[in-house]
């Protein structure tokens, strides 16, 4: 995507923040939500690929509980828990290596910027975060690295997407899905298992009790389905800001090949099959434009057979 589109998704959006409020398994209500359209049978959802979202927890008792035999966007959009997580969902851009290529670095399939969707914690997440690990503990880099696309305007990131996206093709390729945080605090957890009073994390000294209430009382919520709620907001912007209905995802060996690095296979095989995207050998026609210019991508197509994810909102 150029940088110029980029640029023109941003300033039409604005810069104001939008709050997306989750929970575990919320996704599961809105494909179903954005499936049913003016209401459909459970029978009929059963019968499509959607079928098995019936099963998840919050339909499932939902559905016990005398929720009828018709599905419509209004009752999906009143099953909701007492308690869900707040985020700020902001936008940035995401810029090649100027001058020289290097795939390993940009990790983008095509040349161009990638539009990034950041999913960043509310104030309630960062109040706690202070009080137990220190003003010190939030600078610059600690738990996110600045390297790669973080809100670096006051707020901490929990997950991002990177996306390329082509308006005039209504077509978007999510090409990234990633969480520093979760990682660095999955390796904090690691460490505090193996001390038991004080430790040093990316240059910070931390006492261990601090850590461990950091871990299990705040950010264990987050921790456990931050990778669906960042790709449920990301679909959620695309349709409902984008207007765009055509969605790929990289399986993983589309994206080792094309971004040249060996991404998580979880984020790159489970999680595009839990919101039901379907595998497909068909290229997105971003990628299939771009092999005309790009003799990386032309013989890559030609010599290879990939698998994508596409999903059609």
């Amino acid at each position: 995507m150029h940088g110029t589109m980029v640029s023109a998704i941003r300033a039409a959006l604005g810069s104001d923040r939008t709050l997306f409020h989750y929970f575990r398994d919320r996704y599961a209500l809105m494909l179903l939500e954005w499936f049913v359209g003016e209401g459909k049978t459970v029978r009929e959802v059963k019968r499509s690929r959607y079928g098995r979202l019936l099963q998840k927890p919050c339909v499932r008792e939902w559905l016990a509980r005398g929720g009828g035999d018709r599905l419509t966007p209004d009752r999906l959009a009143g099953i909701w828990p007492s308690r869900s997580e707040s985020y700020v969902v902001t936008l940035d851009e995401w810029r090649e290596t100027p001058g020289f290529r290097d795939r390993e670095v940009d990790q983008t399939t095509r040349r161009g910027s990638s539009l990034v969707l950041q999913l960043n914690f509310s104030r309630r997440h960062d109040v706690a975060f202070e009080a137990l690990l220190g003003e010190d503990a939030s600078s610059e880099g600690w738990l996110n690295s600045s390297l790669h696309p973080v809100n670096l305007d006051g707020r901490r990131t929990l997950a991002w997407a990177r996306l390329d996206v082509e308006l005039d093709l209504d077509e978007v390729l999510i090409e990234e899905v990633q969480s520093d945080w979760a990682f660095w605090a999955t390796w904090l957890a690691s460490l505090a298992r193996q001390r038991k009073s004080s430790m040093r994390v990316l240059g910070r000294v931390v006492e261990v009790w601090r850590a461990r209430r950091y871990l299990e009382e705040v950010l264990h919520p987050h921790l456990v389905m931050w990778d669906e709620a960042v790709l449920a907001a990301v679909l959620d912007f695309i349709r409902r800001e984008l207007g765009v209905r055509r969605v790929y995802y990289h399986s993983y060996d589309s994206s080792t090949h094309f971004k040249c690095c060996e991404p998580p296979r979880s984020l790159y095989a489970r999680l595009p099959r839990r919101f039901c995207f379907e595998e497909t050998p068909e290229p997105p026609r971003i990628v299939e434009e771009a092999s005309a210019s790009d003799n990386f991508i032309r013989c890559a197509l030609k010599n290879r057979r990939f698998r994508w994810f596409r999903l059609e909102l």
